[in-house]
């Protein structure tokens, strides 16, 4: 309304975390709060200045929440920018609030130094309009009890439930990916004790040799040798299959989807060489906060250089020249779709984002 008094997009203040929090219950979990559960590293006091949030006459109505973390890619270190819990109150909608907080934490992310933006989202088109476009390539195998049997048994090994008590172990296991978010081990400990999340783990004495987790029908994080972390998914996916429900209602209840990089090595090259039946699929929608200084991080300025245009972005790479929108140079940098067939040498380069570091 005319009259109302507008306050923000800003930082929530010390004493608005409650109300805060209150607001995302409301908007994304009424009946079961619990938002402050899920993401206990995200609305907190250390993370406080990271929560945009806009008030309407007194009144908190509109949030988008940023996290930040560093990953490792295949091409070097990277600031990566997690955007989580973009709502607003039902009764002030169609204003322009979330879209405010919305492009606040897009200049909050810039001012700390993130190199790319990453959320998830069932509303794709929403956020297409700030530059954002689904990106990032991850492979989804699918197995079910006739295919369960192909991978291999564990041996001289225990199994456990629960994640391993040194936390310290399991991130060791973690690194040897070279692809992910870095987390610290009281991070690990807070995505690790989500209810979502149930974990594996397989070890000789007390030597943590492998672990996976799963969420519903998805094996969505794995470390270890390949061969122990097959085992432990042929394990996850019996624990999980209910084998006494009634044969006529168990056909979309038998499918169990492991997500995995797309690369050709490790658990990955294991279940390709079994030719369990395997789509490609995006890991969420991404943005670029600044082309040229991405390039430098990546080691790619002296290759290649971005001018900015009316549309987007100007590449060179020699005499060879294109012309991007900002959201096709999402998709060349990180895949999957082909938009052009400049620097295919280069592009798209190794990046993965494990579901675990979802915001």
């Amino acid at each position: 309304m005319p009259d109302d008094i507008v306050d923000g997009p800003r930082a929530c203040g010390p004493y608005e975390l409650a109300p805060t929090l209150d607001l995302l219950n409301l908007v994304f979990c009424p009946d079961k709060p619990g938002m402050g559960d899920f993401g206990p590293h995200l609305a907190c006091e250390e993370n406080r200045e990271q929560m945009r949030i806009l008030k309407v006459n007194g009144k908190i109505v509109a949030h988008a929440g940023v996290y930040v973390s560093e990953i490792e890619t295949g091409c070097g270190l990277l600031t990566l920018g997690g955007i989580w819990a973009v709502a607003c109150h039902p009764d002030y909608r169609r204003r322009g609030f979330a879209e405010a907080c919305m492009r606040d934490a897009m200049a909050h992310m810039r001012k700390l130094g993130c190199d790319l933006g990453w959320l998830g989202t069932g509303i794709n088109d929403w956020y297409r309009r700030f530059g954002w476009e689904n990106a990032g390539q991850a492979y989804v195998f699918v197995m079910d009890r006739a295919t369960c049997d192909l991978l291999p048994e564990l041996e001289d090994c225990e199994v456990r439930e629960g994640p391993w008590p040194e936390v310290e172990a399991m991130l060791a296991l973690h690194r040897q990916s070279g692809l992910g978010c870095l987390r610290r081990p009281e991070i690990m400990r807070a995505l690790l004790g989500r209810t979502s999340s149930c974990c594996l783990t397989a070890s000789r004495g007390e030597e943590l040799l492998g672990y996976t987790l799963r969420r519903g029908k998805y094996l969505t994080e794995y470390a270890g040798p390949s061969q122990i972390v097959a085992g432990l998914a042929r394990e996850t996916f019996r624990r999980w299959d209910n084998s006494e429900a009634p044969l006529s209602t168990t056909q979309s209840l038998g499918r169990f989807e492991i997500e995995t990089p797309v690369w050709e090595e490790g658990f990955t090259r294991l279940l390709l060489d079994l030719r369990l039946p395997c789509s490609r699929t995006w890991r969420g929608m991404m943005w670029i906060a600044d082309l040229p200084t991405l390039l430098d991080k990546l080691g790619l300025s002296g290759e290649i250089s971005a001018e900015r245009t009316s549309e987007g972005w100007r590449l060179t790479r020699g005499a060879v020249q294109v012309d991007l929108t900002e959201r096709q140079v999402v998709k060349l940098l990180f895949g999957p779709e082909k938009v052009t067939d400049f620097a295919e040498d280069l592009f798209p380069i190794q990046f993965y984002h494990w579901p675990l570091d979802w915001v």
